[in-house]
């Protein structure tokens, strides 16, 4: 037998987790500020797939504000991810504007 209740919370419960998601992904049209204080702006995010078709991953594209003709891609776990950076855990990646 269909339960309905368990359909409609497993509906809230997969656009709870699709907002969240998305609230973390890098979007594409913002500015981000390096750790090292270079200024980019996200040109998208896109999905990068094996050669095997079998996974794929997250990818952000983005340019360098000061030099637009530099346009580099960097894994989006990396991008949204933290480092250590003189004895601190920080951010390398920023929302600037």
């Amino acid at each position: 037998m269909f339960d309905a209740g368990w359909c409609g919370l497993y509906t809230k419960a997969v656009l709870f987790l699709h907002f969240r998601v998305s609230l973390l992904m890098p979007q594409p049209g913002h500015i981000y500020r390096h750790y090292k204080g270079a200024h980019y702006m996200v040109l998208h995010v896109a999905t990068e797939v094996a050669e095997t078709g079998e996974s794929s991953k997250k990818v952000v594209v983005y340019q360098d504000i000061a030099a637009p003709e530099k346009i580099w891609v960097r894994d989006a776990d990396i991008f949204t991810g933290e480092l250590d950076h003189e004895g601190q855990t920080i951010k390398r990646f920023e929302r600037a504007a």
